[in-house]
């Protein structure tokens, strides 16, 4: 899922069974093919966590883990706060792992 303001998930790709070499293979590649590119407008990172804590509901598989990855370059600016959304996730068992980008593209400390 790609995201940006409040108002803004995309997704990219639905839910994918990554199983074999097959599927790892096919799956980077329909990633770039049905990226989006949403044009910025804010950085709504606690929407992305509560949209992303939805799409796990009814998504027809199970798992022992469930994580979100959260990758953002610049501070949350709108929409639920992603304390509030952390909580939220922590109450359905659900990790949230955050990369920070600089504006080059770059993992930031």
């Amino acid at each position: 899922m790609a995201w940006s303001s409040r108002f803004q998930q995309i997704h990219s790709l639905g839910w994918t069974h990554v199983f074999d070499r097959t599927s790892r293979a096919t799956f980077g590649p329909a990633i770039l093919k049905n990226a989006n590119h949403l044009q910025a407008s804010g950085t709504a990172i606690g929407e992305a966590v509560l949209h992303s804590l939805e799409l796990y509901d009814n998504n027809g598989y199970s798992s022992d883990r469930r994580a979100i990855d959260v990758s953002a370059d610049d501070r949350y600016n709108a929409g639920s706060s992603p304390a509030y959304a952390r909580g939220v996730a922590l109450a359905k068992n659900v990790t949230i792992n955050g990369l920070a980008v600089d504006d080059t593209g770059a993992l930031t400390a």
